[in-house]
């Protein structure tokens, strides 16, 4: 029974059980890899911190990233450094850990697996000696196209795998961890026993339904045996992979009520294998709450508490799921990422205040995908918590400053500076913050969640009484020194690059920046000639809007700097729209109603004609006026894509760490 509280989102902040375990509210920090750990597995620092501060931030129990607990004979690292669980020596750590997390009022919870299969694409534990381990997977099935080539598991692998978890519970419960979550969701090797597609064993693990999921309840068999009926077991699971040949809604409904019955006392419900990945990861594309009809179906299935994720980060959209009954928790992962008070500010009637994830998957395509460590676009603190307090303390001596530009950079300057005490003017030439290019950007398909961006700044910054916005008011270099400031951040952003090209400067060719801006109208026939981010995006809009669009890009590939799970979900969306990508082609030259490219691979010419041409050969750094500002000898900083053009979370970290080294 959810028990009325005093809170707007009653059942979200109520109490809650997952077995025996009290949890304070619905609210559960989804898992997340960080690479925070060491370089053997144990827990550091940097990984208490950072989920000290979610706990700290009010939610209600934290699910520690992907374990490893089976070491011995899954012998390669899914990640860079992964935590484990597989030796006693790992407990003291992950007991500091729990210590910090219940400290500040949540629980912990860790997600153990038995390893990558056939799809990990890690190097061998460092603490396993020389390199050289096997990829071991339910049969000899090669992961990655065919280049991770892997054996089958032994019977005796299989039984060592089961003994070895079972002491794996045992470490957890010791260690002061309040529920253990079996790992079963991707391609991860858990999931391989359970999916038709990657195990095709003809023995007693392989084969029917009732085979391949046979390890699983050996599993949980095992862990009840180590731990006893009262600590709490929960399974995360892909309820449906999403994949033709792959295990369907259908089966998993079928087993769950009888995992219930055999002690698991939660099902935390993940769609998809390893791909496709952008719907295993949700991103921009993906919808609200997209796995809401799936977890539904399994709720109706089951007597035990049903958790589900899915872009569930904004307090009402979680409430709404609640009061539908679809599900128990709410998982929460690159929200809290992005604001770890995200609970404590919705509880306490603040959620305006919210710094609201992206989706951008920057924290993973961009970062653990590339075996570097968690951060975000948004948060220039996440991951950093160990060496930076966000309580900043008050300047010595405080300045006069003003801050050119009203774009992420300009902004985050701003905040940082207003919190330290300085006396802050922002200037923002356009009628609105962040009017730039981050106001084009909201225009195509699913992007208007970056108009959070200056929606969070804007409620911070109106709340600082010395920290004063201008819109509307563009600044020369004599009017920004009449000011008299002590110092200058300039954050004027870039500008199009508009290469020497005959024609380029005709009378239906504009930058896709200017037409999504200024909201141009286009003809039915639209060439986009650059095929990066802003380009195949505008050639989204333009689809959708019925035109017939053709991107052409000298690269092999278009938004080839796009982290890979919104590439993949935009990449469907544009063959979806039948847009034509003329990838190795460069551009000749443009006629008034036809663009020549020639081939790069072939030599061969070809002619495109259109309506509208939109350029987005990219950005370069806006300079003029801090070059100016920095002649007449004043105090200049520059910040943001004023000093290189990259992304949002490298102007906010940029701008974020000149003002704390500067100011």
């Amino acid at each position: 029974m959810i028990m009325r509280n005093k809170y707007r989102y009653e059942r979200l902040f109520s109490e809650g059980n997952i077995g025996s375990l009290r949890v304070k509210n619905r609210i559960i920090m989804g898992p997340t890899e960080t690479l925070y750990g060491s370089a053997c597995g144990e827990v550091t620092g940097e990984v208490i911190e950072y989920y000290r501060r979610r706990a700290a931030g009010g939610v209600g129990m934290i699910l520690l990233h992907s374990v490893q607990c089976n070491t011995a004979v899954d012998k390669l690292d899914p990640y860079a450094g992964s935590l484990r669980l597989d030796n006693d020596a790992f407990i003291p750590r992950l007991s500091d850990l729990a210590e910090a997390v219940h400290r500040e009022g949540a629980k912990l919870a860790v997600l153990c697996s038995i390893g990558g299969g056939a799809k990990g694409a890690g190097e061998d534990y460092l603490t396993n000696g020389p390199g050289g381990a096997e990829r071991v997977s339910p049969s000899n099935i090669s992961g990655d196209g065919g280049k991770l080539a892997s054996r089958a598991m032994d019977t005796e692998e299989i039984k060592r795998t089961v003994t070895e978890y079972g002491r794996c519970a045992e470490r957890a419960r010791d260690a002061g961890i309040d529920a253990f979550f079996i790992h079963a969701v991707g391609s991860y090797l858990l999931a391989e026993f359970l999916s038709p597609i990657y195990n095709r064993r003809t023995d007693e693990y392989g084969g029917c339904a009732e085979n391949r999921w046979k390890l699983l309840f050996e599993l949980v068999e095992e862990c009840r045996k180590r731990v006893g009926r009262n600590y709490p077991i929960a399974l995360r699971i892909s309820a449906d992979e999403l994949t033709p040949g792959g295990r369907g809604l259908d089966e998993t409904r079928a087993f769950l009520p009888r995992l219930a019955a055999a002690g698991v006392d939660a099902f935390d419900i993940a769609v998809g294998l390893k791909e496709p990945l952008h719907q295993t990861i949700p991103n921009i594309y993906m919808p609200v709450g997209g796995n809401l009809g799936i977890v539904s179906e399994i709720k109706r299935s089951v007597d035990v508490p049903v958790i589900c994720s899915g872009r569930l980060s904004e307090p009402g959209s979680a409430e709404r799921v609640l009061e539908s009954g679809t599900a128990d928790f709410i998982s929460i992962g690159r929200g809290l990422i992005a604001d770890p008070d995200l609970p404590v500010k919705a509880m306490s009637g603040k959620e305006d205040s919210i710094r609201r994830c992206l989706s951008c998957n920057y924290c993973i395509g961009q970062r653990i995908i590339k075996k570097l460590p968690l951060r975000c676009a948004i948060n220039p603190y996440a991951g950093r918590e160990a060496f930076e307090k966000e309580n900043v303390e008050p300047a010595d001596k405080p300045r006069q400053i003003v801050v050119i530009g009203g774009g992420p950079a300009g902004l985050e300057a701003a905040r940082y500076l207003g919190l330290r005490g300085h006396t802050v003017d922002l200037y923002e030439a356009g009628g609105s913050l962040c009017a730039g290019q981050l106001a084009a950007a909201t225009v195509p398909p699913c992007k208007e969640g970056l108009r959070n961006i200056p929606r969070y700044y804007l409620e911070l910054l109106e709340r600082m009484d010395n920290v004063h916005i201008h819109l509307n008011t563009a600044l020369d270099s004599q009017t920004a020194a009449g000011l008299g400031a002590d110092s200058y951040i300039v954050a004027t952003g870039a500008k199009p690059v508009v290469p020497h090209i005959e024609g380029i400067h005709g009378k239906n060719v504009f930058t896709a920046e200017e037409s999504l801006h200024n909201g141009l109208g286009v003809g039915k026939n639209v060439v986009i000639l650059g095929g990066g981010q802003v380009g195949v995006e505008a050639a989204h809009y333009y689809s959708e809007k019925g035109r017939n669009v053709t991107v052409v890009e000298q690269l092999p590939r278009v938004a080839d700097r796009e982290e890979p799970m919104t590439r993949a979900a935009l990449m469907e969306l544009l063959a979806k729209n039948s847009v034509r990508l003329l990838v190795c082609h460069r551009v000749v030259r443009l006629t008034d109603n036809s663009v020549e490219l020639i081939d790069t691979v072939s030599g061969r010419q070809a002619t495109v004609p259109f309506d509208t041409a939109l350029i987005s050969f990219g950005s370069t750094p806006d300079r003029t006026l801090a070059d100016e500002l920095t002649e007449m000898g004043l105090d200049v900083y520059t910040a943001g894509d004023c000093e290189s053009v990259w992304d949002i979370a490298s102007a906010i970290a940029q701008a974020h760490y000149k003002a704390v080294k500067y100011f």
